[in-house]
């Protein structure tokens, strides 16, 4: 797991390439999508209690540090709570 690390770090501790730690984060996000491709994740329906909710998620400057943001960040999320542990998509 990265752990919140940067690239560089993920280098030293696995001791890989930057070729080879490009080259397994692409196997793992094309695994990842041929999963969620073939187990497609099915929200709502007849009887389904779902939740929908749309935000704007800023970073909002405090004290006069940092930058304000030049483009609003927007979020969708349905959450089907009809599952004994919820399934959700968020974009």
């Amino acid at each position: 797991m990265s752990e919140g690390r940067i690239q560089s770090e993920i280098m030293q501790v696995v001791k890989i390439s930057r070729t080879a730690l490009a080259a397994l984060r692409s196997i793992i996000i094309e695994s990842i999508q041929t999963y969620f491709h073939n187990n497609p994740i099915k929200l709502g329906g007849p009887g389904s209690i779902i939740h929908i909710d749309k935000t704007m998620v800023n970073h909002k400057v405090k004290a006069h540090k940092g930058r304000i943001p030049k483009e609003q960040i927007w979020v969708f999320c349905i959450v089907d709570t009809s599952f004994s542990q919820s399934r959700g998509f968020v974009v």
